[in-house]
């Protein structure tokens, strides 16, 4: 379930509006899920406090030749107004952090590989971003590390000694090159970046 679980709050978080979803029942099929499971799956994240407020309303049926006048939902169902949806209020912060706590990383150096759940993401060998993630791997998880740590195993050199300007965004942008990959696979990203720190969020 923990993979359903994943793509429910990934759904939610890409779809939220002002802390605003609406979850149609097509919506949960490409999700995987039914409509008892998704109930089940949203009371859970509502008892940890990152969905704040659930309802189910009904959409006027797509059979219409023209929309109605009336409400966009209807609190009951009827021969109009007959497809379930959950409407939902989230704390998307909350959100975040239930994600990252559903996901586990690890690396293999050897093959500059990501594994996270079933998921494998390739990195070029002897890059930038494989530099990153070695560095990254050898602490612990939401441990900041500073840039010119990462920097120095880039390029060996000592970042107080190196000439070049902006070296800071070296490390930068191979993190965001990392999170765009792990993004495409997980939906999450695997790296925070602040104060010219980097955090491994999982």
């Amino acid at each position: 379930m923990t993979a359903k679980l994943n793509k429910l709050i990934n759904f939610i978080k890409g779809n939220s509006k002002d802390g605003e979803v609406q979850l149609y029942p097509s919506e949960l099929s490409e999700i995987g899920l039914n409509e008892l499971e998704a109930d089940k799956l949203i009371d859970g994240l509502s008892k940890i406090g990152a969905i704040l407020h659930k309802r189910i309303a009904f959409a006027p049926n797509r059979i219409q030749s023209s929309p109605p006048k009336q409400a966009t939902f209807s609190s009951a169902e009827n021969s109009t107004y007959n497809i379930p949806v959950f409407l939902l209020r989230v704390n998307e912060e909350r959100l975040r952090e239930v994600l990252n706590e559903n996901l586990e990383s690890s690396f293999e150096d050897k093959k500059a590989v990501i594994r996270i759940g079933k998921q494998t993401i390739s990195l070029p060998p002897s890059t930038n971003e494989h530099c990153l993630c070695r560095v990254m791997f050898e602490h612990p998880i939401d441990e900041p590390i500073d840039w010119s740590v990462i920097y120095e195993e880039m390029t060996g050199n000592n970042a107080l000694e190196d000439t070049r300007k902006i070296k800071w965004r070296m490390v930068y942008d191979a993190a965001e090159a990392v999170n765009g990959k792990v993004k495409e696979k997980v939906g999450s990203a695997l790296f925070s970046w602040k104060e010219k720190t980097v955090r491994r969020l999982y």
